[in-house]
């Protein structure tokens, strides 16, 4: 039976440190270029591979004890605004529990605005490895469909939803799908039988149409008789093209995630929730609204794990074959929404 080779083995053809080789096969910024490529063309030339038992043994010693400092992961910020993870909100919770995550880990997480102005991105990827950072989270982007350059075959790199559309990084986020589906379930257990959804164009597209493909799966599964109210979906959704949707298809409940449909339905004198249900599709910061919280901490956290495991298998660059992971969201009823009468029969499954 061959025998495996060893970190131990490694060091000692190349004249260097055990410690030399792990921050090379970590492909750590402190071991030198040279050094480091020396080290990794040598052990693929011994046949190296990792001992997963051993692997198991650290990780299960790094989850136990309080870790030492480890790096700096980047929560990277490309909106036209710097220190967005202090403004409260989306971007905030999932930065609160990214660093929760990192404490726990080693890892301090930081902002990191890549549009100061008079930076060009090529500057950006050489600040980034100048400050050893190696593991990077792809905060959510401004639109749809956007597209990022940096170097990045120096990083591993998560995403965090789907409105970064090129490069496709390992990805995690709020379960939008569910999300929807659920608000759909749940308004169809209180009664309600003529359902409307009203978003922008741009939501539904930032998740690659997550919404209108769940609203419309459990529409297709209440009875034919009910009324199919179609999706009002506009570039941006003004008082005049919402009251005519409204007027025409007179729902019984609206999932909204815009406040300004609030405020529209107020000023034509429609009392929410006596006149019509209201769902936002996440939590929008008024715990009265009957919502799905999308446990965005959660998903901060998510990202520093999946990074982590990245950053020890040194895995860098941009992956063959992105991974999704969804976090499930959880249904609160809030103060807009009421029993209307006998839930609606919907086809099985539903779940």
């Amino acid at each position: 039976m061959k025998q495996r080779v060893s970190m131990r083995d490694i060091a000692k053809a190349a004249d260097v440190s055990v410690m030399t080789v792990s921050l090379a096969l970590k492909n750590s910024p402190r071991c030198a270029n040279a050094t480091r490529r020396r080290i990794l063309a040598l052990a693929d030339e011994m046949g190296f591979s990792p001992d997963p038992a051993l692997r198991a043994l650290v990780s299960y010693r790094h989850q136990k004890n309080n870790p030492s400092y480890s790096g700096t992961i980047a929560y990277i910020n490309n909106t036209a605004s710097p220190n967005l993870v202090k403004r409260g909100g989306y971007h905030q919770n999932l930065f609160d529990g990214a660093s929760e995550r990192g404490k726990q880990l080693g890892y301090k997480v930081e902002e990191f605005w890549i549009n100061e102005p008079g930076v060009k991105r090529d500057r950006i990827s050489q600040i980034l490895q100048a400050r050893g950072i190696q593991g990077l989270i792809l905060g959510p982007q401004v639109s749809a469909h956007s597209k990022l350059i940096l170097d990045w075959q120096h990083f591993c790199v998560v995403q965090i939803g789907f409105s970064l559309e090129s490069p496709k990084f390992h990805t995690i986020g709020a379960d939008v799908y569910k999300a929807v589906f659920r608000i759909m379930l749940e308004l169809c257990r209180l009664g309600y039988r003529r359902i409307g959804l009203a978003l922008n164009h741009h939501q539904d597209e930032r998740v690659e149409n997550r919404y209108s493909g769940a609203y419309l799966a459990v529409q297709n599964k209440m009875p034919s008789t009910y009324q199919r109210i179609p999706i009002l979906c506009e570039d941006d959704i003004d008082a005049s093209a919402f009251s005519s949707w409204y007027y025409m298809h007179r729902p019984d409940a609206i999932i909204c995630g815009q406040n300004k449909c609030v405020e529209f339905l107020q000023a034509m004198g429609i009392s929410i929730p006596k006149d019509v249900g209201y769902v936002a599709p996440f939590k929008a910061n008024l715990d009265q609204f009957a919502h799905a919280d999308g446990r965005q901490e959660d998903s901060g956290q998510k990202a520093v794990e999946i990074l982590s495991g990245m950053i020890d298998r040194n895995e860098r660059g941009i992956p063959e074959s992105r991974m999704i992971h969804t976090v499930e969201p959880l249904w609160n009823s809030g103060k807009t929404v009421l029993r209307q009468g006998a839930a609606v029969p919907l086809e099985y499954p539903v779940e």
